[in-house]
Protein backbone atom coordinates (compact mmCIF):
# COMPACT_ATOMS: atom_id res chain seq x y z
CA UNK A 1 0.00 0.00 0.00
CA UNK A 2 2.33 2.42 0.90
CA UNK A 3 4.64 1.67 -1.99
CA UNK A 4 1.28 2.87 -4.23
CA UNK A 5 0.73 5.53 -2.73
CA UNK A 6 4.46 6.75 -3.16
CA UNK A 7 4.51 6.14 -6.32
CA UNK A 8 1.23 8.34 -6.80
CA UNK A 9 2.68 11.17 -5.06
CA UNK A 10 5.75 10.86 -7.12
CA UNK A 11 3.99 10.78 -10.61
CA UNK A 12 1.69 14.45 -9.28
CA UNK A 13 4.75 15.63 -8.05
CA UNK A 14 6.58 15.77 -11.15
CA UNK A 15 3.34 16.36 -13.22
CA UNK A 16 3.42 19.24 -11.80
CA UNK A 17 7.40 20.59 -12.12
CA UNK A 18 8.10 19.18 -15.63
CA UNK A 19 8.51 22.47 -16.96
CA UNK A 20 7.65 26.65 -16.67
CA UNK A 21 5.67 27.50 -19.63
CA UNK A 22 4.20 31.11 -20.55
CA UNK A 23 1.09 31.19 -22.87
CA UNK A 24 0.88 34.47 -25.50
CA UNK A 25 -2.63 35.66 -26.44
CA UNK A 26 -3.85 35.84 -30.33
CA UNK A 27 -3.51 39.83 -29.79
CA UNK A 28 -0.08 40.80 -29.81
CA UNK A 29 -0.88 44.05 -28.27
CA UNK A 30 -1.67 42.19 -25.09
CA UNK A 31 1.03 39.98 -24.85
CA UNK A 32 4.13 40.89 -22.05
CA UNK A 33 7.62 40.06 -23.36
CA UNK A 34 9.49 41.75 -20.72
CA UNK A 35 9.73 37.81 -18.93
CA UNK A 36 12.10 36.83 -21.16
CA UNK A 37 15.52 37.51 -20.06
CA UNK A 38 18.76 37.71 -22.61
CA UNK A 39 21.25 34.58 -23.16
CA UNK A 40 18.72 31.87 -21.58
CA UNK A 41 17.90 29.47 -23.77
CA UNK A 42 13.79 28.79 -24.45
CA UNK A 43 11.72 27.01 -26.94
CA UNK A 44 9.04 28.69 -28.68
CA UNK A 45 6.04 27.27 -29.73
CA UNK A 46 4.29 29.10 -32.91
CA UNK A 47 0.88 28.99 -34.21
CA UNK A 48 1.74 26.12 -36.90
CA UNK A 49 3.09 23.65 -33.80
CA UNK A 50 6.73 24.03 -34.41
CA UNK A 51 9.27 23.99 -31.75
CA UNK A 52 12.32 26.70 -31.81
CA UNK A 53 14.99 26.19 -29.40
CA UNK A 54 16.95 29.05 -29.13
CA UNK A 55 19.18 31.78 -26.85
CA UNK A 56 17.25 35.03 -26.31
CA UNK A 57 19.02 37.98 -27.95
CA UNK A 58 16.60 41.00 -28.12
CA UNK A 59 13.07 41.87 -29.64
CA UNK A 60 13.29 44.21 -32.36
CA UNK A 61 10.81 45.40 -34.55
CA UNK A 62 8.16 42.86 -33.54
CA UNK A 63 10.38 40.11 -33.86
CA UNK A 64 12.35 38.02 -30.83
CA UNK A 65 15.93 37.75 -32.27
CA UNK A 66 18.08 34.40 -30.91
CA UNK A 67 20.71 32.11 -32.08
CA UNK A 68 20.32 28.40 -32.22
CA UNK A 69 23.18 26.09 -30.02
CA UNK A 70 24.76 26.01 -33.86
CA UNK A 71 25.46 29.82 -34.00
CA UNK A 72 23.17 30.62 -36.87
CA UNK A 73 20.29 33.79 -36.14
CA UNK A 74 16.45 33.30 -35.89
CA UNK A 75 14.31 35.89 -35.84
CA UNK A 76 10.57 34.78 -35.08
CA UNK A 77 7.85 37.20 -35.54
CA UNK A 78 5.56 37.61 -31.87
CA UNK A 79 2.59 37.57 -34.13
CA UNK A 80 3.33 33.99 -34.58
CA UNK A 81 4.81 32.61 -31.47
CA UNK A 82 1.58 30.63 -28.91
CA UNK A 83 4.36 29.96 -25.97
CA UNK A 84 8.17 29.95 -24.49
CA UNK A 85 8.94 27.57 -22.45
CA UNK A 86 12.41 28.16 -20.29
CA UNK A 87 13.71 24.89 -20.48
CA UNK A 88 16.39 24.81 -17.59
CA UNK A 89 13.80 26.01 -14.93
CA UNK A 90 11.68 22.77 -15.40
CA UNK A 91 15.15 20.50 -15.31
CA UNK A 92 15.92 22.35 -12.21
CA UNK A 93 12.29 21.48 -10.26
CA UNK A 94 12.73 17.89 -11.59
CA UNK A 95 15.56 17.39 -10.29
CA UNK A 96 14.53 19.20 -6.80
CA UNK A 97 11.62 16.68 -6.81
CA UNK A 98 13.41 13.72 -7.44
CA UNK A 99 15.71 14.59 -4.68
CA UNK A 100 13.12 15.25 -2.72
CA UNK A 101 11.35 11.73 -3.45
CA UNK A 102 14.12 9.87 -3.11
CA UNK A 103 14.73 11.55 1.03
CA UNK A 104 10.78 10.85 1.53
CA UNK A 105 11.49 7.05 0.04
CA UNK A 106 14.39 6.57 1.57
CA UNK A 107 12.76 6.95 5.24
CA UNK A 108 9.92 5.14 4.33
CA UNK A 109 11.94 2.13 3.87
CA UNK A 110 14.33 2.75 7.13
CA UNK A 111 11.26 2.90 9.07
CA UNK A 112 9.23 0.25 7.07
CA UNK A 113 12.54 -2.31 8.30
CA UNK A 114 12.72 -1.08 11.77
CA UNK A 115 11.47 -3.28 14.27
CA UNK A 116 10.28 -2.57 17.94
Amino acid sequence: MKSIFTTLLLSVLLLFSSCATTKYSDNSAKNNYSNLQAGKTYVFTTKDKSHTKMVFNSIKDGAILGTTKSGEHISLSQSDIVSSRDSRKGLINTLAVLIGATGIAALLVGSSRTTY
